[in-house]
């Protein structure tokens, strides 16, 4: 695992997402089989008879080795299939609650207006005219641009208006370019 703060290059990162998605497509491919003979009353994953069924009249003389193995499936400690197959899924879950985490920070990291994009968060109508996201407010409309509409007897802001705003905060960093 790697150290908190290691940089990555997109080379090793790009490698690090492709061992990911192989992984999953493995589980994603093996998990329902695994997951069925598991739920087998089984000994080290082999049913106790070719039909999967204890011989009538309890098994002990029809099939004394898969009756003795049938025997100990409800001790999960000595049924290796089911033991894997447990180990299988908590791991599973543990890495996709790490996922998560992990799909939190990307989201934080990544710039705001992008975020909120992303969150599908509606834009202002006025602002995405001239190809810069601002969050809308009221009215569909961002802060800026509702309160240019009360001021202007209800009448939008041109987009030279929304230009010459997006140019002011330019220095701050630009917000939305794109988008």
């Amino acid at each position: 695992m790697a150290r908190s703060g290691r940089r990555y290059t997109d080379a090793q990162w790009d490698e690090l997402c492709s061992d990911m998605e192989r992984l999953v497509g493995r589980l994603r491919r093996d998990g329902p089989e695994l997951l069925r003979r598991a739920a087998i009353a089984t000994r080290s994953g082999y049913p106790t008879t070719a039909s999967g069924f204890r011989a009538i009249g309890g098994g002990a003389l029809g099939d004394p080795t898969g009756s003795t193995a049938a025997a100990n499936t409800d001790e999960p400690h000595r049924d290796p299939v089911r033991q894997a197959v447990d180990k299988m899924v908590s791991t599973a879950a543990e890495a996709a609650k790490l996922l998560i985490i992990a799909d939190s920070s990307r989201a934080k990291a990544r710039p705001p207006v992008e975020a909120e994009v992303e969150r599908g968060l509606p834009g202002c109508v006025n602002c995405s005219r001239v190809g810069v996201y601002e969050p809308a407010e009221k009215a569909g409309r961002c802060g800026a641009c509702y309160r240019y509409r009360l001021r202007n007897a209800g009448t939008d802001a041109s987009a030279t208006v929304i230009e010459a705003r997006q140019n002011r905060r330019a220095p701050a960093g630009p917000r939305g370019a794109g988008g």
